[in-house]
Parts: structure tokens; sequence; C-alpha cells
């Protein structure tokens, strides 16, 4: 398969990964961060049940519609700064791109969705037709689980083609590649990040 020299295509193609990639992780973090505030207070109104009995068992609905207005406050800071913050905006070839692919899912007539994504790196002066980034590219997208196929085809298929992801799959298997190329630097973990996602060590192993 042809290799793909990186260093070839334009600068914004690097612009774009990385802003995407920033984005990618900084929604994480904030969805991390917004859920274990959330876990705790969900905590707190699992806590009321202890106080039925109690001289405080009248406050108990108060005190439920406090926590629970809480939540629901904290999933509008939590959209609203991901909006904010961690939302990628796409340039007129990732418009491009992410219209063909989903007109691709639909069965609509036009390009593929390989010729879609051959087009996204013309679109950067970055030549990847023939290479093994297109084909890694739609494998790592996959198909999901469709229940109008399902009932349009009367039973006999049940999974379609997964535009958004493949759009999606489009950036994150291009920064794995420009990351391995040193065409970009890799984007750093957070705390929050590594300390739930990290391996943990296993009890066995601690040492004495």
């Amino acid at each position: 398969m042809k290799r793909i020299d990186w260093f070839k295509g334009d600068k914004k193609l690097a612009v774009a990964v990385v802003d995407f990639m920033r984005c990618f992780v900084w929604r994480s973090e904030i969805n991390l961060k917004f859920k274990a505030e959330q876990e705790e207070i969900e905590t707190g109104i699992a806590a009321l049940e202890k106080l039925r009995g109690s001289c405080l068992e009248d406050n108990i609905p108060m005190m439920r519609t406090t926590f629970e207005a809480r939540i629901a406050q904290l999933d509008k800071e939590r959209k609203d700064q991901i909006k904010a913050e961690a939302t990628y905006a796409p340039t007129e070839a990732d418009k491009t791109l992410k219209k063909a692919l989903a007109d691709f899912a639909k069965g609509k007539a036009g390009k593929t969705a390989e010729d879609a994504i051959i087009d996204w790196f013309n679109a950067y002066n970055l030549d990847v037709d023939g290479s093994y980034l297109v084909p890694e590219i739609l494998n790592a997208a996959g198909e999901r689980g469709d229940v109008k196929k399902f009932v349009r085809t009367e039973g006999s298929c049940v999974t379609s083609f997964n535009g958004n992801n493949c759009y999606k799959m489009v950036f994150m298997k291009t920064y794995e590649a420009m990351v391995n190329a040193g065409t970009i630097k890799k984007q750093q973990v957070p705390p929050i990040m590594a300390e739930k996602y990290a391996p943990k060590a296993k009890k066995g192993n601690k040492k004495a």
C-alpha cells in the first residue's frame, strides 16, 4: 500500500485535527467533573431515607426538591460549558465530509464513504488514495444497530453504516497517524481522566 507523507499536507490539517482532539478530551473532562458532583448529590438524596422517623422527616420533600433542582442546574451548566469551550468548529471541508457520509449512510446517491474521505484529505493537499488509512478509518467506524432498517427490510437486515462515527474516526485515526509520524504532539491526559480510566494495580501486586 502507498505510504502517506504527512509532511506534505496543508498545515490546516494539523490545526483541524488538533482542535478536534482538544474538544474531545476537554469535553470528556467536563463530563467527568460534572458527573462526580452529580454523584455526590445523588448520594445525598439516598441519605435522606435515613431521616425517616426523625424530627427532620417533614423536611425530606423540600430537601429532595433542592437536590434535584441542583442536578438539573448542573446538567445545564455542563451543556453550556461544552458548547462554549469544547465544541469543534468544522471547516467547509469538514462540513462537506460529514454531509457526504450522512448521505451515504442514508443510501442517497452520491459519493461513497471512501471517496468522501479521500476528497477530505485532498482538500488539505494530502493524497491518501490507495493507502492503509482509508480502510482503517472505515473499519474503525463500524456499523450500528438500526431499527428503521430492520423494519424497512422486513427483518432481513438490522445494521447500517454509522456515518457520524465514521466522521469522528476520520479525525481520530488521522490524529493517531500524525502523532506517530511526528507531525503533531500528542494530547496530554488530564489527571481526572487518568484517575478514572488508568489501569488499577491488582491487590496481590501491592508492595509490603
